[in-house]
């Protein structure tokens, strides 16, 4: 998988919250890309630090509860 594709999945599965949640989750995962790449991790490397898509969504939705 790749920045753009985790990216797009995130974005798939934060539909369910208000356009400014989705925005800044979004924001704040590139935000984490871009410092890591600027720092020389590869892409897989910071995919691994941040988790699945789905883990950080299931993340998302125990902070709601």
């Amino acid at each position: 998988m790749t920045k753009q594709e985790y990216i797009n999945e995130l974005k798939r599965g934060l539909r369910i919250y208000p356009i400014a949640f989705q925005n800044d989750i979004l924001e704040a995962f590139k935000e984490h890309f871009n410092a890591g790449l600027a720092e020389g991790q590869s892409e897989d490397e910071i995919m691994k630090s941040l988790g699945t898509v789905e883990e950080v969504l299931q993340n998302i939705k125990e902070m709601e509860e």
